[in-house]
């Protein structure tokens, strides 16, 4: 296999590896709508409650199979702008590392009395009867431990809404992550990127083309 085709498969990796935390980060918003709606009613049931920390996590493997990409990646140039990504991205690894090693952090979790699958928090627009808005702060617990247990909140005070739900964030091992952040970088960084492989599509033969990632 040449040079080249060895870097088109990366840079497909890298492509695909954005479109993906951004369908997770995406589906994330629409599951905390589902479970705020059951929650006003009959209560979440267990299916909702899986989609949550699904996507949740998926948001965590993406980010760091990019990382990992981007690392290795031929002809992809250590620029400011890749540097700032990867310093923006850098909190997933061990989050990614708890999760690969699920089996080991039993102990500890059953310890600190912390659901195995950590605790997702967020925030959502709330209206009031003389309509104006608020923000609260929602925490959820998954699991046999979440009647016992109490997860990292949210002060809303204030933050600035993107949204009428937004500002994710997950907790597990002892460390919280900010996933709105991690996806916000990954938006930055697919941006820079497409405008890249652009500015390279005309080259031709089996040398490694340079992949030149800028900020605007």
């Amino acid at each position: 296999m040449g040079a080249r085709r060895r870097q088109e498969l990366v840079l497909d990796a890298i492509g695909s590896s954005i479109r993906m935390a951004g369908i997770a980060y995406g589906r994330l918003k629409g599951d905390a709508a589902a479970y705020l709606r059951d929650k006003g009613g009959t209560g979440p049931a267990d299916g909702s409650l899986s989609e949550l920390f699904l996507d949740a996590w998926s948001v965590i493997d993406c980010a760091k199979r990019l990382r990992s990409m981007v690392e290795q990646a031929p002809g992809v140039k250590k620029t400011p702008a890749v540097t700032a990504f990867l310093e923006a991205t850098e909190p997933v690894q061990d989050f990614r590392n708890y999760v690969q090693h699920l089996e080991s952090e039993v102990a500890a979790a059953a310890g600190a009395g912390h659901p195995i699958w950590g605790t997702l928090a967020w925030l959502q627009l709330v209206e009031k009867a003389d309509g104006s808005r608020t923000v609260s702060s929602t925490v959820v617990l998954p699991g046999r431990l979440a009647a016992a247990a109490a997860g990292p909140t949210i002060d809303p005070a204030g933050t600035v809404m993107a949204g009428p739900i937004d500002h994710f964030h997950l907790s597990a091992g002892g460390q919280t992550i900010s996933l709105t952040q991690v996806a916000d970088a990954i938006t930055l960084f697919g941006a820079r990127f497409a405008r890249a492989l652009q500015a390279g599509d005309h080259a031709t033969g089996d040398d490694v083309i340079p992949v030149q990632i800028e900020t605007p």
